[in-house]
């Protein structure tokens, strides 16, 4: 009878230890699973740097810009906008009969801050910027950032001065992350 109940004793002890290892290694497996799932989606790994052309947009005619993605989560980001603005205007030649008119053209820098939402490849942009550091700009659009590098943008900005404002001015970018 001692015989017994030692080896009911042993028994139960192994039996124990062996499904308290089956369970660290299910939970094991399943923190594993979870952590996987979660890295599936981060895995799409977009560039954090763009360099890209803008056709009207902040630089009126076009632009040519460098911005910086800085990821706050799986969801959300900022992006540091710099460029190099490229927009013209008709000047009256003084001194010239009858008056006439020149179409001079200027380079501006452009500065920006964007907020984006979206999930993968597809963001929502709403931003604050200026140009020429005379005038301040609203920009509201899309991005679409794809992991083989290829950039599209397209917005609409709302450009305020002190004596005029552009009410909606379209832009659109094509260009390359890294």
């Amino acid at each position: 009878m001692k015989k017994v109940i030692i080896i009911l004793i042993v028994s139960l002890i192994t039996v124990n230890s062996w499904s308290q290892n089956a369970e660290l290694n299910q939970k094991s497996i399943n923190d594993s699973i979870s952590v996987q799932s979660l890295k599936g989606n981060s895995d799409y790994d977009i560039g954090k740097n763009s360099v890209y052309l803008e056709f009207l947009g902040n630089g009126i005619l076009s632009s040519f810009n460098y911005d910086r993605r800085i990821r706050l989560n799986e969801s959300n980001g900022l992006i540091l906008r710099a460029g190099l603005g490229f927009y013209g205007e008709k000047k009256l030649i003084e001194g010239s009969y009858p008056e006439e008119q020149k179409f001079q053209s200027e380079l501006s820098p452009i500065f920006e801050l964007n907020y984006t939402f979206g999930t993968r490849k597809h963001f929502l942009e709403l931003g604050v910027g200026n140009n020429n550091f005379r005038s301040l700009s609203f920009r509201a659009g899309y991005r679409l950032q794809k992991e083989s590098g290829f950039l599209l943008r397209a917005g609409i900005v709302i450009i305020t001065k002190d004596e005029w404002w552009v009410p909606v001015w379209p832009g659109f970018s094509f260009g390359y992350s890294f």
